[in-house]
């Protein structure tokens, strides 16, 4: 119980953060992180936005605390404009992460077997007609009964 109530803290504390991976960014003395990311977001993806807080956690990885949450939705619903790039925006928690990983290391084997493969949330739909979802006490994902 205490799990998921610390996840669900992390989820609320983290409403207007996006994590931007793979993205290279050089910051001078001119230029800070929150500028260029939001100088990237409006010629990229064409998304006029304030960035809060901007912090480097790796080194192709930026936690962003966008100024809304309208804007974080608008950032995801342009995301598709980075298809065919090396970057990537989300939101997860650590812990969904980890699911969402564990979700497409399976896609990936059934994909490799020829099956076309759908992703839902904590789901995995699979063209042969099985579908899997996820289930948090046994940390696994388990054939849905139909």
């Amino acid at each position: 119980m205490a799990t998921k109530q610390v996840e669900y803290m992390n989820r609320k504390n983290r409403r207007n953060n996006i994590i931007i991976t793979g993205m290279k960014i050089e910051v001078t003395k001119e230029r800070s992180l929150r500028e260029a990311i939001e100088i990237f977001m409006e010629k990229r993806m064409d998304v006029k936005v304030k960035i809060e807080k901007a912090n480097k956690i790796a080194n192709d990885m930026i936690v962003c605390e966008i100024e809304s949450l309208p804007k974080k939705i608008e950032i995801f619903k342009s995301k598709a404009r980075l298809k065919g790039t090396q970057i990537y925006i989300n939101d997860l928690t650590p812990t969904q992460q980890k699911i969402h990983a564990a979700i497409r290391k399976m896609a990936k084997e059934h994909k490799e077997k020829g099956h076309k493969v759908k992703l839902g949330y904590n789901k995995l739909i699979i063209s042969d007609g099985n579908t899997f979802i996820w289930h948090n006490e046994e940390k696994r994902l388990k054939p849905q009964k139909n």
